[in-house]
């Protein structure tokens, strides 16, 4: 909320919050208290819904807290965000940091840090289409190449295969 209202007025953008986690009663106070007209709040959606609503974005947001086992880890969020070919802007450490950054999907920032947020989202906006939509295009090409269920599946096998080597040639 700190990074939407630091630009409201500035740089065109509506964030558009799709959910209702612990914090949603909150969240939908704080909007409304803020007078936030940049910030639309949607609710919950069902899952196979969700490719529809990222289609409509020109990115997306994925934000986690600092914490040891989150920053080891990749949320499935990422690698949804990735298969969309949307750009993406993290608001994230780790492991999510660095497949966001390696695949040029997106920009990064620190977790917690709404003015770095601000920062890099009004980066993103200033970019031309063509520069989101290679964005886009890179993390989706990512996708395929290391999460695609045939990517997946093919490093199973071959993981299978080098177990069956290894226990012949004992």
């Amino acid at each position: 909320l700190e990074a939407a209202q630091s630009l409201a007025g500035t740089v065109p953008i509506r964030w558009v919050i799709v959910g209702d986690g612990r914090m949603s009663e909150w969240l939908t106070h704080e909007v409304s208290a803020r007078k936030m007209d940049n910030v639309l709040l949607l609710g919950r959606y069902p899952l196979e819904e969700m490719p529809g609503l990222f289609a409509c974005a020109d990115a997306l947001l994925v934000s986690l807290k600092t914490n040891d086992v989150f920053e080891k880890t990749i949320p499935g969020k990422v690698q949804a965000y990735l298969a969309s070919g949307k750009p993406i802007l993290g608001m994230i450490n780790g492991e999510a940091a660095r497949v966001i950054e390696e695949s040029g999907a997106g920009l990064c920032c620190p977790s917690g840090d709404s003015r770095a947020l601000a920062n890099i989202t009004s980066k993103l906006a200033a970019f031309d289409g063509e520069q989101q939509k290679q964005m886009g295009a890179s993390g989706r090409q990512y996708y395929l190449e290391n999460y695609s269920k045939p990517t997946l599946l093919a490093r199973l096998e071959q993981l299978f295969r080098d177990a069956t080597l290894r226990k012949g040639s004992l």
